[in-house]
């Protein structure tokens, strides 16, 4: 009997043994999650480190492409945009978010509609914090609405700025070698002063014949082929005369024109530039859209200019597949990534 007691308690003693060593490897096993698990409790209570910010959660979901968020390591210039919008609302908060996104650091809207549209929408897009500026700028369509509204512009916010971009709601500038527009400024425009140009990156209706609520820059992926020869201009305040037409600029005596390369081979107005640089920088054009979109820009609604020399120009699908501009967009602010889920059937 006493053998039988005994042979039973050391089975039982070695299963026990042996279920201990089982439970501590398990625990072993899970440190690593129960530690994550223990620092969002012990958070709340203050023992832990605090749970991450919805920054760092951001930056975390951050796809590894060369456009990731950026923290810029100099402070940023002074770069403001102005421009002279009409009939607009439906990209105008993806191409503010879009300039936001590079670092500019203000917006100067004209409005060109009769009835100052987008007052409401510019009130509320300050109390988000957003340094944007809407001013009613109502006066008929004309051949010089555009350069009245950059000049005024200058005026009034040449103060506020040391750089600005003249450029359309219709247009993204794509950087191709700098995280922002200070640190391409830097480079290009800083030292030395005066105008750089900007040559267009024209992109076609990329196949859509109808409108859809889709941002510019993730459903117009086609573009030609080649540059475009006409520019867009960044100015330094402090050089800047005035307007010579809405793509080019009389800089104060003795002050550099030129693109990103130094120099550039400009036509006798200095809108066109042959060259065509686009190594640097170039400015995506969404010309076209969607056919009936530019169909109705042209013959119906017509452009701040109130010509009709583009109605019946027939529209360009696009050659040349270019994801840069969404890639920013996306990675920069994160809302719009659910865009790429989106079905588009027009």
């Amino acid at each position: 009997m006493q053998v039988k007691a005994f042979l039973i308690g050391f089975s039982v003693g070695t299963f026990g043994l042996g279920f201990f060593y089982w439970a501590q490897s398990r625990l072993d096993g899970a440190s690593s999650d129960c530690e994550e698990s223990s620092s969002l409790i012990g958070a709340v209570d203050g023992n832990l480190d605090p749970l991450p910010s919805a920054r760092q959660i951001a930056l975390q979901n951050v796809p590894a492409d060369p456009f990731a968020v950026y923290d810029p390591e100099l402070p940023p210039l002074r770069v403001g945009v102005c421009a002279i919008i009409r009939d607009a609302e439906a990209y105008i908060d993806e191409w503010v978010d879009y300039n936001f996104a590079i670092g500019f650091h203000a917006m100067y809207i004209y409005d060109n509609s009769p009835n100052n549209d987008l007052k409401s929408w510019g009130q509320k897009v300050r109390e988000e914090g957003k340094n944007v500026v809407v001013v009613p700028h109502g006066m008929a369509p004309a051949n010089d609405t555009q350069d009245l509204a950059y000049n005024g512009c200058v005026e009034r916010f040449g103060n506020e700025s040391d750089y600005i971009a003249f450029v359309d709601d219709d247009e993204y500038l794509l950087l191709k070698k700098h995280a922002d527009v200070s640190a391409f400024l830097r480079e290009h425009l800083a030292q030395e002063g005066g105008c750089l140009t900007v040559n267009w990156a024209r992109f076609g209706t990329s196949n859509h014949s109808l409108y859809a609520p889709i941002p510019v820059t993730r459903r117009y992926m086609l573009r030609e082929w080649k540059t475009h020869y006409r520019v867009k201009c960044i100015i330094t305040v402090k050089d800047f005369d005035k307007m010579r037409s809405p793509h080019a600029v009389w800089m104060k005596p003795g002050v550099p024109y030129r693109d990103t390369s130094g120099g550039g081979t400009y036509d006798h107005e200095d809108d066109w530039n042959m060259d065509r640089t686009d190594d640097v920088a170039v400015l995506n054009h969404y010309k076209w859209k969607s056919e009936k979109e530019w169909w109705y820009k042209e013959c119906v609604r017509k452009t701040v200019l109130g010509d009709e020399k583009s109605c019946g120009e027939d529209s360009r699908e696009g050659t040349i597949f270019d994801d840069a501009a969404w890639k920013v967009l996306r990675s920069r602010v994160p809302k719009y990534r659910a865009y790429d889920e989106w079905a588009d059937h027009a």
